[in-house]
């Protein structure tokens, strides 16, 4: 007759034979891999997840277009391009963003990567036109890049042609109308918002 144990990863009951409850750890082959992913560093995470090299010496990090991310034990994301930066050269500092010279999203290529201003880097992917997504597409990492470029000196008109929506959605992000369960990038974030949006107003209307 089975009996019950439960997963060292997801804590769930299982059945297993009686003679194979002590080899039995893991519920699930997903969970057998979560638990083997969560053993190792971010930084060796980014080693074994880079998939291949392409003709442009851009290093890929996973299997898709968009840039890679893990996630840590404690529910952190870690970017691995801003990762594989701050393993080349040290610590990002504030208010600073890392661009890539490639213009290809998934590479991790420590050669490929600079830092940037968020003004410098939405500017960039607006002359290059890259990553127009629809209001209800918006993600929270676009969401958090969207107000930073907001103060850093970005226009809210520059805002919406570059993530293609309407000005109205890009205020009503800025107020924490949609999308208000999305952090501030800094703890005086919101308040920086409001007097830039108070005095710009005030040019308009001067």
């Amino acid at each position: 007759m089975p009996v019950q144990v439960s997963c060292v990863q997801c804590n769930r009951t299982f059945p297993v034979r009686p003679g194979g409850a002590s080899s039995r750890r893991y519920c699930s082959i997903p969970c057998r891999n979560e638990a083997y992913r969560c053993r190792l560093s971010p930084a060796e995470r980014l080693r074994r997840g880079i998939t291949r090299v392409d003709e442009n010496g851009c290093h890929i990090f996973g299997n898709n277009r968009f840039y890679g991310h893990i996630t840590t034990p404690d529910g952190k994301r870690i970017q691995m391009h801003r990762l594989s930066y701050e393993l080349a050269y040290g610590p990002i500092p504030a208010g600073m963003v890392v661009m890539h010279r490639c213009d290809n999203p998934p590479c991790v290529n420590p050669e490929h990567l600079i830092l940037g201003t968020y003004l410098a880097n939405t500017r960039d992917m607006l002359r290059k036109g890259r990553t127009r997504a629809p209001i209800g597409k918006m993600t929270d990492d676009k969401v958090r890049e969207l107000r930073a470029a907001y103060v850093a000196g970005v226009s809210a008109r520059e805002l919406a042609d570059h993530y293609g929506i309407n000005r109205s959605n890009v205020h009503m992000i800025l107020r924490r109308a949609i999308y208000g369960h999305v952090p501030p990038n800094t703890s005086d974030e919101d308040q920086r918002i409001q007097t830039i949006s108070y005095s710009r107003q005030g040019r308009r209307k001067g």
